[in-house]
């Protein structure tokens, strides 16, 4: 945290007077093949996983897409590697 900080102080000067309170840990989903599970798995139907490592940097288009496919009931092709039942 210390280096982020420090890092981003070069762009942000302010941030150098900055404190670290506390730091939070949390585990990250990571899942067996280290692609994202993304849909309603059959099992399931009323359920949408989203579930990926890279939450963050895929967040805008993942949530983009799931909206799509649970509010429209559109299937989103592109996503058709990523479903859960690849694990079948």
């Amino acid at each position: 945290v210390e280096s982020l900080i420090e890092a981003t102080a070069e762009y942000l000067p302010d941030l150098r007077r900055a404190r670290i309170k506390e730091v939070r840990r949390g585990r990250r989903p990571m899942p067996k093949d280290g692609h994202p599970i993304l849909g309603f798995p059959e099992a399931v139907p009323n359920v949408y996983l989203a579930s990926m490592h890279s939450g963050f940097s895929l967040a805008a288009l993942v949530g983009e897409f799931a909206t799509a496919e649970i509010v429209d009931q559109a299937r989103i092709d592109i996503l058709a590697p990523f479903r859960l039942e690849r694990f079948l």
